[in-house]
């Protein structure tokens, strides 16, 4: 008896097997897929990232405390005066030389006319606005040659800054101080003025009404700088 098959048993080892089968095979996928791989970042990267990083960071500061600005000036009146003159003294003298000193006239024809380009050069003039920390420099910059400090005021001392369209500044032409004209064009109501003391007399000085110097000297002195950057003044 013992030596036959019993089938109840072998048929229900059967399912049991094939349950197993189809198991592993449910399984086998899952485990022959590699897992993604992780990118190795170098510590020499992570410091040229974090160097960057840093030095934006600076860069963003900096530009929040210092601005630097250069402004062409328009030739007044007198400039053009001053060549005119200069061009007819030329004509004048070389005429004279040509009648009495023929043999000289090269010499003063080609000496002449740079002395005439030297001086009349000398009516092109730049503006440099440095602002570091609310404290205003102002350079004026002669026929790119030659530079020499006009204004200067720290924010601590600065009496008033404000639009030329404001009622202050219509207030402060009625008074006497002392003109500065440190900007492309007197005349533009896009100027702005600042009210200070310079070497013992209060002056009032005109600039470009550029935003960053505005902005730059009212976060340094928001009392006394009357700028809206969303009025844009």
């Amino acid at each position: 008896m013992s030596g036959l098959n019993h089938p109840s048993e072998d048929q229900g080892s059967k399912p049991a097997a094939t349950a197993n089968t189809q198991g592993t095979s449910n399984t086998d996928p899952a485990k022959s897929t590699a897992a993604a791989p992780v990118p190795q970042v170098s510590e020499a990267e992570a410091d040229s990232a974090l160097s960057r990083a840093y030095k934006q960071y600076e860069n963003k500061k900096d530009a929040e405390t210092f601005t630097e600005i250069i402004i062409p000036q328009k030739r007044h009146g007198q400039d053009y005066l001053k060549i005119f003159g200069l061009i007819m003294a030329f004509i004048i003298l070389n005429f004279i030389v040509m009648t009495f000193i023929s043999m000289l006239l090269p010499i003063s024809l080609i000496g002449g006319a740079w002395l005439v380009w030297w001086l009349a050069s000398a009516t092109s003039r730049e503006f440099e606005y440095v602002v570091t920390k609310g404290d205003l420099d102002i350079d004026m910059i002669v026929a790119r040659r030659k530079r020499k400090r006009v204004f200067s005021v720290k924010s601590k001392e600065l009496e008033l800054m404000a639009s030329v369209k404001s009622d202050d500044y219509k207030q402060l032409q009625k008074q006497n101080l002392k003109l500065l004209d440190c900007s492309t064009a007197a005349d533009s109501d896009k100027n702005w003025f600042i009210v200070a003391n310079y070497k013992g007399s209060r002056t009032l000085l005109l600039i470009n009404g550029e935003e960053r110097v505005v902005a730059n000297m009212h976060r340094f002195a928001p009392s006394k700088v009357r700028y809206n950057k969303m009025a844009g003044l």
